[in-house]
């Protein structure tokens, strides 16, 4: 606060000398009409308060004052982001890698870039008061960002202001567009803000609600019913209590107040970076621009043109997209590299991703499966999950149910050129369980096997 305070007297070209906790200020010309006195004693803690020193608080007479008299003053600001980054085109090349290709070609084109910063105070009015002040900044694209997430402290350190002469102008209609970009923004942010304030609203609505129930609800308890006043006595305090209760609903109604604060523009310089990489099977050719911010050294690839988040690393896949390692995949069996538009399946057994040229689907259960856990059964030829597929213990060939019989000794599949099939109760037994027995007779009839 303290440094606001001084900073606001400094800018208008006040005098101000600190003694301990007191700060006195003597105003210019320009200040004395606003503030009607020629000097300011001013403090900070409640406990440096005297009768000749004004506290400074939120909502007190200095801050308003400065407030109300920099309602209608203002310049239109045009600051520079100095370049701290000047690359050549081989420290670009150097910058730009793809995933399953080859850069082979660089072009770059350098130009000035402007951003418009809005500046909005959002107030919640409710039961209660809140105030957020919220910095947006709209691009050249029409890119919208928190100002705080780019203008950090030090950069707003590094802005300079720019002659009128020379410098890019925004017209009338170019700065109205990316002000209701800005606005859109901020009424979005002030919603969902707006909702998690309704919660505790609804809280001390029910609190206060409650009690006003309570309080009338004892009134009319108190009333006499033989009374001959009492039907007229009870539709009194009925009705304060709906008025009331509407009160006190109108009270705790949230309403969101927007208002443009103060706007800048920045002017700043980007390199656009235009760039051909070429598959690794030598097609096809893509192409691709890219922005090198010549102030924070980025190298920005924009947003990836498959899941349209931001594009950290480029992957050329081979369905011929260019993707990111979020919506990139790569075949279990083939190894190339797919985006998520080509589909591909989940392996219901290892849980890898195939593509749609080598995944399959067990005829039998119907699991989606990767080449590594499916198979095909070698009598009847049908394609099967490792799940589904049995071998023979006899002699090891792959089997699916309808060629496959379960030995009632041991439980374990046999198939048909070795099964033994007991004549008189039909039980199915493999040869190597049956050669295993001393006496050659079915365990469930003791017929000879």
């Amino acid at each position: 606060m303290k440094n606001l305070i001084e900073t606001f007297f400094e800018t208008y070209d006040a005098q101000i000398r600190e003694q301990g906790s007191l700060l006195e200020v003597s105003l210019p010309d320009v200040l004395r009409e606003a503030f009607g006195q020629d000097t300011l004693r001013l403090v900070f803690r409640p406990e440096d308060v005297d009768e000749s020193a004004e506290l400074v608080t939120h909502g007190g007479y200095v801050l308003s004052t400065i407030h109300s008299f920099l309602q209608d003053r203002g310049v239109k600001v045009v600051s520079l982001l100095k370049e701290r980054f000047h690359p050549d085109n081989n420290s670009l090349l150097e910058q730009l890698t793809v995933e399953n290709g080859t850069i082979r070609e660089v072009t770059t084109r350098r130009m000035k870039t402007v951003d418009a910063l809005f500046n909005f105070k959002c107030t919640f009015l409710s039961d209660e008061k809140s105030e957020r002040l919220v910095g947006v900044g709209v691009d050249e694209r029409g890119t919208v960002f928190d100002v705080g997430d780019y203008y950090t402290p030090q950069t707003l350190a590094d802005l300079e202001s720019l002659p009128r002469k020379g410098r890019v102008e925004l017209t009338r209609r170019q700065l109205e567009g990316r002000f209701r970009e800005a606005l859109r923004f901020v009424s979005e942010e002030a919603r969902v803000h707006g909702r998690e304030l309704l919660n505790d609203i609804l809280k001390r609505l029910h609190r206060n609600v409650s009690r006003l129930k309570g309080y009338y609800g004892a009134q009319v308890e108190e009333l006499h019913r033989n009374q001959p006043t009492y039907e007229e006595k009870r539709l009194s305090i009925e009705r304060e209590y709906d008025h009331k209760l509407r009160e006190e609903i109108d009270n705790h109604k949230l309403r969101i107040i927007l208002k443009l604060i103060s706007y800048q523009i920045v002017e700043r310089s980007e390199i656009e970076v235009s760039w051909h990489a070429l598959h690794r099977r030598g097609h096809p050719r893509f192409d691709h621009q890219s922005l090198f911010d010549c102030y924070t050294g980025i190298l920005d690839h924009g947003s990836c043109p498959s899941c349209h988040r931001v594009l950290e690393q480029i992957v050329l896949t081979d369905d011929d997209r260019i993707g990111c390692h979020r919506c990139v995949f790569r075949c279990k069996t083939c190894r190339s590299v797919y985006s998520e538009a080509q589909g591909g399946s989940l392996c219901a057994v290892c849980g890898d991703r195939s593509c749609g040229h080598c995944g399959e689907r067990c005829e039998q259960c119907g699991a989606e499966v990767c080449s590594l856990h499916s198979g095909s059964c070698d009598v009847g030829g049908e394609v099967l999950c490792s799940t589904c597929l049995k071998a023979c213990i006899d002699c090891g060939r792959r089997l699916c149910s309808d060629h496959a019989f379960v030995c009632a000794g041991t439980g374990q599949v046999t198939c048909f050129e070795h099964k033994i099939i007991c004549p008189r109760c039909r039980s199915v037994y493999s040869s190597r369980y049956v050669d295993g027995l001393k006496e050659k007779r079915c365990p469930q009839c003791a017929s000879p096997v």
